[in-house]
């Protein structure tokens, strides 16, 4: 499926509702695989951003997507995926550090 198939299934800002223009749209491809695609979509009317995600099971010819409204840039994006997972040990050294009495 081609980017502009793609964002005819995002087709609309998550923030002011008007529809993207399908060839004038400010669109960066963060992840792709053969069934994944991770999109960073700007509006071109309000500047909100999002990321459209898609999912494409060709063994049964079904597509799933969602928009979520963002605030990070493209190039965030992409580092925050490359960025290790939480562990447990992650969350409870964040807890002692934020209520950890003076």
């Amino acid at each position: 499926m081609n980017i502009i198939n793609k964002l005819k299934i995002l087709n609309t800002c998550g923030s002011c509702g008007l529809k993207y223009d399908l060839n004038n749209q400010k669109v960066t491809v963060v992840v792709e695989d053969s069934s994944h695609t991770l999109l960073h979509i700007q509006c071109n009317n309000c500047r909100a951003k999002s990321l459209g995600y898609i999912h494409e099971e060709a063994l049964i010819g079904a597509v799933g997507a969602a928009t979520y409204l963002t605030e990070l840039e493209a190039g965030e994006v992409g580092r925050f995926l490359t960025n290790h997972r939480l562990t447990s040990t992650d969350v409870v050294s964040a807890y002692k550090q934020l209520f950890k009495k003076l």
